[in-house]
């Protein structure tokens, strides 16, 4: 199961139903930052990371229980830093 793009990131994603325990290493997510676990999208061209909900998030919410009132839009660090 590969996701086929995801926003900002040029190589397809590989889905991983459990991360290798067996493995010291720890990766990163890189949509909340938090350690991957569990299933998971990773990229083998340049060990990009991403949780299946964080890969799954909308990119737009509208009528979000805490900010109904405008449109919120997923963007990438780089394109808000400027």
């Amino acid at each position: 199961m590969e996701l086929q793009q995801h926003l900002g990131h040029p190589y397809p994603l590989v889905f991983n139903q459990e991360m290798n325990h067996q493995s010291e290493e720890t990766f990163c997510c890189f949509g909340c930052k938090r350690k991957v676990k569990g299933p998971s999208f990773s990229c083998s061209e340049c060990g990009f990371f991403l949780h299946k909900g964080c890969a799954e998030a909308p990119i737009e919410i509208q009528h979000h229980p805490f900010h109904r009132d405008h449109l919120l839009i997923l963007r990438q660090l780089s394109s808000i830093e400027g």
